[in-house]
């Protein structure tokens, strides 16, 4: 800010209270309003005491380095919606106490190994909505407490191995709608309480072996949309909070036996709209004890072994649409509560099967 004179330029309501911002150039120190400091370069800062700075919306393009310096007890920063290409590495150097960072909808194509290396207080951050196309092995290694981080509608194409070991509070991390075709197989194995995954609209092939054998505490999952081929044996570890599983619209052909059987409390399974979907073998649904809803329309599976819900005895709602060649045969277990539709069938299986006593 350069001026002349005095003038008053922003207005933060903050707690009921109006601070009236002033900074003075070329003055005479002699005359520092009450509760500001005046530096020696002849400014007048009153900011020590904010706890919360609104710039969203905006468009802005750039920040001083020094911009925030004089706000030590920041707790939320919001420069969303703004115009930013880049960031310099100090700019946020002071800002200890800073708690929420928001940064999404700008136009940042990357960001400094350094950028947030002072936030160690910092709870939740958003860089959603960018241009990033990678981001720094390091960059979120001072972040011991975050608890959320905001990743989706970037340009990502991998997650490197460490890039989230700090993150030992981290409770939610969204990573949906980029570029990833690549994980590191270690790349969630410290991330102990995270509740909430997001990996949908990516362009993941293939998935690690054991990639998320150690989220126990883990309640949401979503992999629907991605150019999925196959998946391992080993993928999930003992799950017992997850609810539901999303894996529709890949490129499955077939799917393990037992690959979700750590999955003691799964109630809602959707594998529908996967045209490569032909084949599951018998012991797919294996430790779904709680499953009450399983969706399989819109595949390409013609036959079903016998059995293959013979354990599933809580199923409810159970869809299997467009079948393409034979009649579907299955054995439904007697005493259970299960009611399977198959609709569109080129053979005429057109009717609900069921048995409920």
């Amino acid at each position: 800010i350069k001026n002349s004179g005095c003038r008053t330029f922003w207005y933060f309501f903050f707690k009921d209270t109006v601070c009236n911002l002033v900074y003075c150039f070329s003055l005479d120190a002699s005359i520092c309003p009450e509760k500001c400091n005046c530096s020696s370069k002849n400014a007048i800062h009153c900011l020590r005491k904010l706890k919360a700075l609104k710039l969203l919306e905006n468009k802005l393009v750039e920040l001083p380095t020094e911009v925030f310096d004089d706000m030590v007890q920041l707790q939320q920063l919001i420069i969303e919606n703004n115009r930013l290409k880049s960031i310099k590495e100090n700019l946020f150097d002071k800002l200890a106490s800073l708690e929420e960072l928001y940064l999404n909808k700008n136009h940042l194509t990357a960001l400094p190994s350094g950028v947030l290396k002072k936030l160690a207080k910092l709870k939740l951050l958003n860089l959603s909505r960018n241009y990033l196309a990678a981001l720094p092995r390091n960059i979120f290694s001072a972040l011991t407490r975050l608890e959320k981080l905001m990743l989706y509608f970037n340009r990502l194409s991998s997650i490197e191995s460490g890039m989230f070991d700090s993150l030992k509070e981290l409770m939610e991390l969204f990573l949906h709608s980029n570029n990833i075709q690549s994980i590191a197989p270690d790349a969630f194995c410290c991330l102990h309480k995270l509740r909430s995954l997001t990996l949908s609209r990516n362009k993941l092939e293939v998935l690690p072996p054991g990639l998320f054998l150690h989220l126990h505490d883990l309640s949401k999952l979503t992999l629907y949309r991605n150019p999925l081929k196959s998946l391992p044996e080993v993928l999930f570890g003992e799950m017992r909070h997850l609810g539901s599983l999303w894996l529709y619209h890949t490129k499955l052909s077939t799917i393990p036996d037992f690959v979700f059987s750590n999955l003691t409390n799964l109630e809602l399974l959707v594998l529908s709209f996967n045209p490569d979907l032909s084949v599951l073998p018998k012991n797919v649904f294996s430790g779904l004890n709680e499953l009450r809803g399983l969706s399989l329309h819109t595949n390409n599976i013609s036959s079903l072994p016998e059995g293959i819900f013979l354990r599933e005895r809580k199923i409810i709602c159970g869809h299997l649409y467009v079948c393409t060649t034979s009649y579907l045969h299955w054995t439904v277990p007697a005493r259970s509560h299960c009611l399977l539709s198959c609709s569109h069938c080129s053979h005429g299986c057109g009717t609900n099967v069921g048995k409920s006593t």
